[in-house]
């Protein structure tokens, strides 16, 4: 069963940003750049994530086993640990 064949209706999301400090504007004016996510209730550490400013856009859905392996990588390459 792939990650997208459940739909998901009852999600708590959670913004984690504040935003950026560059020229990348929506056009109304506010700078603000983000990504929601929201952990998927009964699964075992599920990530979905959307843009916080287009919810229309789409989502991706991640395996926590996924999740981990992105935020090693990303900690490894910035030198956080």
């Amino acid at each position: 069963m792939s990650l997208y064949d459940e739909k998901l209706t009852e999600l708590s999301w959670t913004k984690p940003c504040g935003g950026n400090t560059g020229d990348q504007t929506s056009g109304d004016g506010n700078e603000e750049s983000c990504v929601e996510f929201a952990l998927v209730p009964g699964s075992a550490g599920t990530v979905v994530l959307r843009d916080s400013k287009n919810h229309s856009a789409g989502e991706l859905r991640f395996t926590a086993a996924e999740i981990r392996a992105f935020v090693a990588d990303r900690s490894a390459e910035y030198g956080i640990s």
